[in-house]
């Protein structure tokens, strides 16, 4: 699990208090979420598993497929 700005692609990435927590630029905040995580055993394994298999997504084999799902609809689109 993460603590990270809300900046970029970290709404897909990143599930907001599941997968880790997203924040604004505060390093009070950030403080404050990572002695969270460091204090609560239970929140800290729970975000990282869901972490661990929102992240398992992310595979060559995944990037792969969609890749050649695109490529299929582009083919699709100048043949019809």
């Amino acid at each position: 699990c993460v603590v990270s700005p809300h900046t970029g692609l970290v709404d897909e990435l990143i599930q907001d208090g599941v997968t880790g927590f997203v924040s604004p630029l505060d390093e009070a905040l950030w403080g404050d979420r990572v002695v969270q995580l460091l204090s609560d055993d239970a929140l800290w394994q729970s975000m990282s598993r869901a972490a661990r298999r929102e992240v398992e997504r992310f595979t060559f084999a995944h990037a792969a497929r969609g890749l050649l799902t695109a490529l299929h609809q582009a083919v699709d689109r100048e043949v019809a």
